[in-house]
């Protein structure tokens, strides 16, 4: 459960940003284990992400690990950082 918070304390400054991850998935959840025992948790892997209101050429809908992808971008549809809530309760759930 501990590390469940701390992933969400990750989205929390990554929303605040505007940035959505968009591949959220137990892959590029990262965990470093320090000399004193404690540990850091990272999130990886930004290559799909998306900022609120920044234009690119590219359209990335569609793409991402279908088992943790949320409908709208399955469908298509313009993605907004729910679909990063939706991946993190696919993660809780398995």
């Amino acid at each position: 459960m501990r590390y469940f918070t701390m992933i969400l304390i990750g989205l929390h400054y990554l929303h605040g940003k505007k940035i959505t991850h968009r591949d959220l998935k137990p892959e590029n959840i990262l965990v470093n284990i320090l000399p004193d025992g404690s540990d850091i948790l990272f999130i990886g892997d930004f290559g799909i992400s998306k900022q609120e209101n920044v234009r690119s050429k590219y359209t990335l809908n569609g793409i991402g690990t279908v088992y943790y992808m949320a409908p709208e971008m399955i469908e298509g549809k313009p993605s907004t950082t729910k679909v990063d809530m939706w991946a993190l309760g696919v993660i809780l759930y398995q």
